[in-house]
Formats: C-alpha cells, sequence, structure tokens
C-alpha cells in the first residue's frame, strides 16, 4: 500500500476536487474546500487520510504540503483570471505544518507566483490537528494570521478542547462538525448544539459553516 501511495504521488496521479461553501442568505457559493482525490486515471482508490497518513509516515508529509499549496493557488488563480469568480478556497494543513517555520514563506511565495491574494485561501486545522499550542506553533500561527490568511478551526466540538481553541488561536471561520449537522432535522440535541455553536461564534465575530448539509430539510 505504502508503494502503491508513492508511486501514485509521484506520477502527478493526485487531484483535488471542491466541495462548494454557499452562503445561506443569497444561496450563493462564496468559497470551496479543496478535497483530496486519487485521480481516475491511477485506477486506485485509498481514503484521503490514509494517504496523507502513509506520505507523512514515510518522509514525504512536507513535499505533500507543498503540492497542496501550489495546487491551490493554481485553482484560485484558474477561477479568479479565468472564470472571474471571486471565491476563496480552503486547504487542509498537517499538524506537523504548524512546525515548519518555512510555512509562511512557502504561502506567500506561492501566492506572489499565482498573483494571488492570501484572502484567497483560507488554511483550516482541525481541532485535534495542533499538536499542541507552544512557542514554536503560536509563532507561525500568528506569522500566517499577520500576512493575511484567514484560519478556519475545522471539526469544531468533536475534541476535548473547542472552547481553548477557539480563545488561543486567531481563528476567522468554525466550522461545525458533520456529525452535529446531518441528523439536525430528527435530534432536538443536534439542533441546540449547533444553534448554541453559531451563536456563539456570532458573538465573538467568528464565520460560521455548518458541514454536511445535504438535502433541503437540512438547509
Amino acid at each position: 500500500l505504502e508503494n502503491k501511495v508513492l508511486e501514485t504521488f509521484s506520477n502527478d496521479g493526485l487531484t483535488l476536487f471542491l466541495q462548494p461553501v454557499v452562503n445561506l442568505k443569497d444561496a450563493k457559493c462564496v468559497g470551496a474546500e479543496l478535497l483530496l482525490r486519487v485521480a481516475e486515471q491511477s485506477k486506485f482508490s485509498i481514503y484521503p487520510g490514509l494517504i496523507v497518513e502513509i506520505l507523512n509516515k514515510v518522509g514525504r508529509g512536507q513535499l505533500f504540503t507543498r503540492w497542496l499549496i501550489n495546487s491551490a493557488c493554481r485553482f484560485a488563480a484558474e477561477l479568479k483570471y479565468e472564470h472571474q469568480l471571486k471565491l476563496y478556497l480552503t486547504i487542509n494543513l498537517r499538524a506537523e505544518d504548524l512546525y515548519d517555520f518555512e510555512l509562511p514563506h512557502m504561502l506567500l511565495q506561492s501566492a506572489a507566483l499565482w498573483k494571488i491574494s492570501p484572502n484567497d485561501l483560507v488554511l483550516e486545522v482541525t481541532e485535534n490537528g495542533v499538536l499542541e499550542l507552544n512557542e514554536t506553533t503560536n509563532s507561525i500561527i500568528e506569522e500566517l494570521a499577520k500576512n493575511g490568511f484567514k484560519l478556519a478551526l475545522d471539526d469544531f466540538g468533536t475534541g476535548f478542547s473547542s472552547l481553548s481553541r477557539l480563545r488561543n488561536i486567531p481563528i476567522d471561520i468554525i466550522k461545525i462538525d458533520q456529525s452535529f449537522v446531518r441528523d439536525i432535522t430528527h435530534s432536538k440535541n443536534d439542533y441546540e448544539i449547533v444553534k448554541s455553536i453559531a451563536a456563539l461564534a456570532n458573538s465573538l465575530g467568528k464565520e460560521v459553516i455548518a458541514e454536511g448539509v445535504e438535502d433541503q430539510k437540512c438547509l
């Protein structure tokens, strides 16, 4: 499996799909999350999270992040200049990326290369994806925010430190985990949890994204 993943990565066999982010007020698409997939021509199927896990294990994690950032900036430039669409794209950072002092420079360099603004990208960290908040991670996160990159806290509500993450990281967007959203029409508890998270986020001036909206009733 490791060999197959390495072969796929080395032969440009990975691709990115776009999952739309829709504004509920006017039903317009305002952005999209980039989702990792294996390209169709690879004829190979594997869970995306496992791909990243394997690439980390064999020491290709940083190379993958570089590929992801460049690909995201290329997509953003294509949407902006070829299609005249004002959309932001979100990418998921690995926990290890927040220990990489080159990350802010890498992002700025790629954005400059493709002539996009830091505002065209949103960087997602999962709630459990921040290994720990220390001098290194704080420095890198603050540098990213200072340079104009928006930060999103993904899978909000599923970890043990949701509120401390919200307090200690300069988060712009809170993404409510789909486990609270998908059954919202059948579960009063889920409804109240989502309502409370949204109210908290709004009171703090954060944007809120609900993941897992798949039908009209849920919408």
